[in-house]
């Protein structure tokens, strides 16, 4: 049964963002620490955003299954925590970010770069998306809330 927490993220006496946050991780996930993501333009990340991996700098990107750099094949779901999204500046990289690397994860939570599908088929092969996150070791889940509340 999935968690429901509410955080509010301030600046100053302004909440900007109120999230529930349902677990998305629903076992046997692994990750990577320290992850880095360079900004070309201000980017607002979400968390469970789908990424690649630049093969020859190593850095996390959105994915792009129409690329030919490694970020066409997914490499994992950006993990934020509590926190809905970061924002990274023009320019700024950013090496603290978490990538969850395999596991069971609730398909509704997944941020999909825009025009991206799990059906999508990834350049110079006949594979989806969905098909590489299988062989990565991932699991995806549809979920359902099945709480229920009665009073006698």
């Amino acid at each position: 049964m999935a968690g429901i927490i509410s955080t509010t993220i301030k600046e100053g006496n302004i909440a900007v963002q109120n999230r529930e946050v349902v677990e998305e991780l629903l076992g046997n996930n692994e990750f990577e620490y320290n992850k880095s993501y360079t900004a070309s333009g201000d980017t607002i990340l979400l968390s469970m955003l789908l990424l690649g991996k630049i093969v020859a700098t190593g850095k996390i990107v959105k994915l792009d299954p129409t690329a030919s750099t490694g970020a066409e094949q997914p490499y994992g779901f950006l993990w934020l925590g509590l926190e809905p999204s970061v924002t990274i500046l023009n320019g700024v990289t950013n090496s603290n970010l978490t990538v969850v690397t395999k596991g069971k994860v609730d398909e509704s939570t997944i941020a999909l770069p825009t025009g991206v599908t799990l059906d999508d088929t990834v350049t110079g092969t006949t594979r989806t998306v969905r098909d590489f996150l299988s062989d990565r070791g991932f699991t995806l889940v549809t979920c359902e809330e099945q709480t229920s509340f009665t009073h006698s």
